[in-house]
């Protein structure tokens, strides 16, 4: 429910006195925290929260965002960065504490605050596009109170809101106690509007999220998005969802992490909420879902990158591909599992550029500056949407590495998209160049030009596929460019398709269909 442009009102000012603020919200004891490695990720990032009683979140990981301006929501809190709002409790958790006071003389959009809370972010820290985000807390409760946990896009200062996008993944309104809020924030289009698309997870009857911790995850991929509590998921949002296709959640996003009070959303606290109001938060932790090099690797997905864009893909089942790629572009994909290694490499590229080789693809590891274990040569396709799958020889490591693309280019402007990439071996390409010619009575002799990518696997061999059937329709030759049939009615027309064979499977039929009048 989140909207950082709204224009807030006062609905009704804390009048009711210091009188509820007499009551400390109690926390519970701390639970044991989940393995930091769940299976099919990598920890990227975490905040465990261990330290000693008093002492403020880790300045390494975290900011205060200090203010009274409401945030474009109405809130009345004004954020602080005392250890009075934000501290550990030496058992491991982070202790955010609302408070009915204004020890500092703050002035709020309304006038003199009334309250006083927290809110964090991790920008200039860490931030990342992908995997899972996940926090453990117990939340406050209580008319007003409004807790989150949810990511922004580090662009957010130069586009604005909702252009830069917003996931919320813990969110509650006091109001509704059993329920958890799981947000999308998004412009409609790149001018403007805003979409937002929302569902709740909801507890039994009778409990609040309030009552004990629980655990909040949104798994981001570069096509979905899907919402859990307590690993049970309850929502999950595709770019099909989002209008025109303007999908704005492919770059990196930061944390935030807050309780606010009042505002346009859960409306404002009256003498029935209790303060202090606490927020203890066990956890906070990203990971990366883990990539295996023999799988395809989505181009889109990089962590980070650099002088590229990410876009919508027409090539079937991919989503999106990197873009606008010229000399001197990067990308980095961490904690690529390459296993015991890998000989060879694959790519999907698309390429408008002038004939000729555009440019170079080069795979590194560890660094941007780090060895090259191969490279790519791409050449025009045809279109910036022409997808061709090219390949070449690598001495991939083994492994967990981090890897590495850099762009070279001879020319100026840009030379390649590409859409996916996959180590090891692969069906081979095309054959090219088919022919046929009638060689005798009854007999047709066929050429063809072998593939220049042979998947990083020795061809085997050629399937032929002939109409009128001759056998059973399908013909095998190891010979690497020719074979004589025979057995043909004469006066008959003979079309034919070749495929070639490699350990892992069989390659596209080729484009090219000879045909031939047989003798």
């Amino acid at each position: 429910m989140r909207r950082r442009l709204g224009s807030g009102l006062l609905a009704a000012l804390l009048l009711f006195g210091p009188l509820a603020a007499t009551r400390l919200a109690q926390p519970m004891a701390a639970i044991a925290a989940s393995s930091p490695d769940p299976p099919g990720w990598t920890l990227t990032w975490s905040d465990e929260f261990d330290g000693p009683a008093g002492a403020p979140p880790d300045s390494s990981k975290w900011n205060h965002e200090t203010g009274g301006s409401g945030w474009g929501n109405g809130q009345l809190e004004y954020d602080t960065s005392s250890t009075s709002n934000a501290a550990l409790d030496g058992q491991g958790h982070l202790i955010i504490t609302s408070r009915y006071e204004n020890p500092g003389g703050y002035q709020c959009w309304y006038g003199n605050c009334v309250i006083t809370s927290a809110r964090l972010d991790t920008s200039d820290h860490f931030s990342q596009a992908y995997g899972r985000f996940e926090i453990r807390a117990k939340i406050p409760r209580g008319l007003g109170m409004w807790p989150s946990f949810w990511i922004v896009g580090t662009d957010i200062l130069q586009v604005g809101w909702p252009q830069a996008g917003e996931l919320d993944v813990m969110e509650n309104d006091g109001r509704q106690p059993e329920l958890n809020y799981g947000s999308l924030h998004g412009p409609v289009l790149p001018s403007g509007g805003h979409l937002y698309l929302s569902a709740t997870y909801g507890l039994p009857p009778g409990q609040a999220f309030a009552d004990a911790y629980h655990t909040y995850t949104l798994d981001w991929s570069p096509t979905a998005l899907t919402w859990y509590v307590d690993g049970n998921p309850y929502e999950t949002r595709t770019i099909a969802d989002v209008p025109n296709g303007y999908w704005v959640f492919n770059h990196p996003f930061v944390i935030v992490l807050e309780t606010a009070v009042g505002g346009n959303w859960p409306g404002s606290p009256d003498p029935t909420t209790v303060f202090p109001q606490q927020m203890l938060v066990d956890y906070v932790r990203a990971y990366q879902a883990n990539r295996i090099a023999l799988l395809r690797i989505n181009a889109a997905s990089a962590d980070s990158r650099g002088g590229t864009a990410v876009q919508l893909c027409t090539d079937v089942g991919v989503g999106q591909d990197v873009g606008f790629i010229n000399a001197g572009a990067w990308l980095k994909y961490t904690g690529v599992n390459f296993g015991s290694g890998a000989t060879s490499v694959h790519a999907r590229v698309a390429s408008g550029a002038p004939a000729g080789q555009a440019g170079t693809v080069q795979l590194r590891v560890d660094s941007q500056t780090g060895p090259v274990i191969g490279s790519l040569q791409v050449s025009s396709t045809g279109g910036w949407q022409s997808w061709q799958t090219i390949g070449a020889t690598v001495n991939a490591p083994s492994g967990v590495r981090d890897l590495y693309i850099t762009f070279t280019s001879g020319q100026s402007g840009y030379f390649t998209n590409l859409a996916w990439l996959t180590f090891g071996p692969q069906p081979p390409g095309a054959v090219t160049g088919v022919t046929a010619s009638s060689s005798g009575p009854g007999q047709a002799t066929l050429t063809w030009t072998a593939p220049t990518d042979d998947g990083g696997s020795p061809i085997v061999g050629y399937i032929i596929y002939s109409w009128p059937e001759v056998s059973s329709g399908l013909l095998f030759t190891s010979n690497p460019s020719s074979m004589v049939i025979g057995g043909l009615t004469s006066g008959t027309y003979y079309t034919f398709i070749v495929a070639p064979i490699n350990a892992v499977g069989w390659g596209p039929w080729s484009l090219m269909t000879a045909w031939v009048l047989v003798t």
